[in-house]
């Protein structure tokens, strides 16, 4: 099967990490976590 990766993008930290925990528990990679739509545009772009 190939990887799932994931960019988390929520402003706010807890519950970032709380899906982080979630994903990475089922599976998925999580690529970043990005706190606004810039740096999730600057993380994508990497």
């Amino acid at each position: 099967m190939s990887e799932i990766r994931v960019l988390i993008v929520e402003d706010e930290p807890i519950i970032a990490e709380h899906i982080s925990g979630y994903l990475n528990n089922n599976d998925f990679t999580v690529s970043g976590i990005a706190y606004d739509s810039e740096e999730a545009q600057r993380q994508l772009l990497r």
